[in-house]
């Protein structure tokens, strides 16, 4: 159980790594309106996460009348991963642009959190790829993984919230790419393993 818990902690924080809108939205509120805005943005994000992993994981487990629906969840996120890497590779940082508004009750930052996660569907189907390369774990591992990610995630984004002025003088564009193409790394060579899985049974090696 420990082991599937760091596991988890290990892909949620290689999941904060791809700097999404989210990330920005969390560093630029924390500056203009304090760091407890970029906690509720976190938090709107991470509820959005929640329900993502439901989903996927609702998928896994009660639509087993699909023949090796594992496989095809396999393929999904392999290709999705696979996309996802490249795209980390080659796109450009252009900043943080402007995602907040100064001021702003707890209702607007947490939903802002929320509604910036749930727009990028991406993030359905790396929970989705999570979820089938972690197939093999029984119920009760399956959710202290998630936990882990879940956890990880929320320390991580709490940190840059709350050190938001202090990290705001190393966020260059060209460390931003940096991080952008170690993050591209990481999502493919996880999509070549799944995708490796789907080659081994269609192949029946």
């Amino acid at each position: 159980m420990i082991e599937s818990y760091f596991s988890g902690f290990l892909a949620g924080f290689l999941m904060c790594l791809s700097l999404g809108t989210v990330f920005f939205a969390i560093i630029q509120n924390s500056l203009e309106n304090g760091y407890r805005s970029g906690v509720l943005i976190s938090a709107g994000g991470i509820l959005s996460d929640s329900i993502y992993i439901m989903i996927a994981l609702f998928s896994t487990s009660f639509l087993p009348t699909i023949g090796h629906f594992d496989m095809i969840l396999n393929g999904i996120g392999a290709s999705f991963l696979l996309v996802l890497g490249a795209a980390s590779l080659i796109k450009k940082s252009a900043g943080t642009g402007k995602t907040s508004s100064r001021g702003g009750g707890m209702l607007y930052f947490f939903g802002l959190g929320f509604m910036l996660n749930t727009l990028n569907p991406v993030n359905f189907f790396i929970w989705a790829a999570a979820a089938a390369a972690i197939s093999y774990y029984n119920a009760s591992n399956t959710i202290i993984f998630f936990s882990g990610s879940l956890s990880a995630v929320f320390v991580t984004q709490f940190a840059f919230s709350y050190y938001a002025d202090y990290f705001q003088r190393y966020f260059t564009p060209k460390l931003i790419n940096y991080v952008n193409r170690v993050a591209g790394a990481v999502f493919l060579l996880t999509g070549i393993w799944l995708a490796g899985k789907v080659v081994v049974f269609l192949t029946g090696y």
